[in-house]
């Protein structure tokens, strides 16, 4: 019996989230037990969060199957893509320790692997900006917002040869570890005479780009929020109340230290705690149930 035309266009969707969200949560798992392994070599400031971070891998790609399937909406591939991504960027992270300082030798092309991993980053940055360009129907506010994610491509675009070719220190794990560095193996050394934010090739450079693309897509958001009916803007208060958040806590750990005058005090611990729980977990929640 030949099955309908819809019938698989329907299962296409079912079968490639089951095989991206399978993925993630191997990688995750192997990259897991492999920070274990490595863990007395690297930073307290890196170790709990390559812990964590195969943990929210998995809410993202968990999010994502839901938006897919129950939405349709591209907002669900880029959650999907975005747990994809960070599982590999830290099993490529702790893959480098493991050669370069764990067990020297042991792995082949430690420092190459460890170059790529820096270099997954960028498109797991850059995506954020798109996803709230498109947030929350998963199309463009207008066709003349074009422009915009011609620009997030082609920034996107640059920055991935920057990081390959720019002469820096890689800093692992990615992005901006202190656990391992060593000078990118890859890099062209006619180069270093040149900016090297000029090929994006820098966490600084492609911070700067990330900031003014953020800033354009949340001007989308105003847009769409002041033109939208009652149920688009409930919508976007959802991913609102979770980036009000990210700002509080961002604001504590940034007075902490003032107030207190000290290096470190419990309450900038729990507000940084705090920060990285809202990007990694409460954005991409607040996001799911503002699209479902």
């Amino acid at each position: 019996m030949i099955e309908p035309s819809s019938a698989r266009a329907e299962k296409e969707p079912l079968t490639a989230t089951s095989v991206v969200w399978g993925s993630t949560a191997l990688i995750g798992a192997a990259s897991a037990v492999l920070t274990l392994v490595v863990w007395s070599d690297l930073a307290s400031t890196d170790s709990y969060l390559t812990l964590i971070t195969p943990v929210a891998a998995m809410v993202y790609a968990t999010l994502g199957v839901l938006v897919v399937r129950r939405a349709q909406n591209r907002i669900g591939w880029i959650l999907l893509a975005e747990g994809l991504g960070q599982v590999i960027l830290v099993l490529t992270s702790v893959y480098a320790v493991e050669g370069v300082i764990t067990h020297p030798g042991s792995v082949p092309a430690a420092k190459v692997v460890g170059v790529l991993s820096e270099w997954i980053f960028v498109p797991i940055v850059f995506a954020f900006p798109y996803l709230f360009l498109i947030f929350p129907t998963g199309r463009l506010p207008s066709s003349r917002w074009r422009l915009f994610e011609w620009i997030s491509v082609g920034g996107t675009a640059l920055a991935l040869v920057g990081f390959l070719v720019t002469p820096r220190l890689v800093a692992l794990p990615a992005p901006g570890g202190v656990s391992l560095t060593y000078s990118n193996p890859l890099a062209i050394r006619s180069l270093s005479s040149l900016d090297s934010t000029l090929l994006l090739g820098t966490l600084p450079s492609i911070s700067i780009l990330t900031a003014l693309l953020l800033l354009a897509a949340l001007a989308a958001l105003v847009v769409r929020y002041r033109s939208g009916g009652p149920d688009l803007r409930q919508q976007i208060k959802w991913f609102a109340y979770a980036a009000l958040a990210f700002v509080f806590f961002q604001t504590v750990l940034s007075l902490a230290p003032v107030v207190c005058d000290c290096a470190q005090s419990p309450i900038a611990i729990a507000a940084g705690l705090a920060s990285g729980v809202t990007v990694l977990l409460g954005i991409p929640i607040a996001i799911t149930i503002a699209v479902l």
